[in-house]
């Protein structure tokens, strides 16, 4: 992905973002959507493809979540 900015854009203009998060390693992001159908998911991935091409790990159960202990974070 070249154009960073652009995408960063796109990120905060779209509704199913939860959460945004830029990564080491394989990947250069890491994105939390929430969607109510296939559908509205195959839309969203399609037009990730104007920034670049992408892996898709679904959830399948959430088994913790905690709040961070330190405040502010």
């Amino acid at each position: 992905m070249s154009n960073h900015e652009k995408y960063i854009q796109f990120l905060n203009e779209r509704q199913e973002v939860v959460e945004a998060h830029r990564v080491s390693g394989e990947g250069c992001y890491h994105l939390k959507i929430k969607v109510t159908s296939q559908e509205e998911l195959n839309l969203f991935l399609n037009s990730i493809l104007e920034y670049g091409n992408y892996t898709l790990y679904l959830s399948i159960n959430e088994i913790k979540r905690r709040l961070s202990p330190i405040k502010d974070v």
